[in-house]
């Protein structure tokens, strides 16, 4: 029984309590993405509205994300929101609401999707 109490608390110290990366894009027209958090820090390149991004760490109105490419850097939290979006790495892609060719389709490759048009592509049911 001892080995469930020393498994328990491996997984706390690993996994710390309230640990959960949070998807959201970017709200403003354009953003800089910055080395660290803090408006003196170094640009590392600049999004546009609608980059999916995902956010593990926080240090005051900055924020610390990881994007579909696994790059990371910071961004004001002011230029974010939680609207739905999707990126296609493929020339050509059809963005469909089900499986098939049949499904309504939902945007091709080149188009940004937001909102429920994002929704419904990313959760078609």
């Amino acid at each position: 029984m001892r080995w469930v109490g020393w498994c328990i608390l491996g997984m706390m110290l690993i996994c710390p309590a309230g640990y959960a990366a949070e998807r959201m894009a970017v709200s403003a027209a354009d953003a800089n993405i910055r080395s660290g958090p803090g408006p003196n820090q170094d640009v590392l390149w600049k999004v546009e509205k609608y980059y999916p991004i995902e956010v593990f760490e926080t240090s005051g109105v900055w924020l610390h994300f990881k994007d579909y490419e696994g790059d990371n850097g910071w961004i004001h939290k002011s230029l974010v929101d939680k609207t739905p979006s999707v990126v296609t790495k493929q020339n050509g892609c059809q963005l469909r609401a089900g499986p098939g060719a049949a499904g309504p389709d939902q945007g091709r490759q080149g188009h940004s999707l937001q909102g429920a048009q994002a929704r419904r592509a990313l959760d078609p049911r």
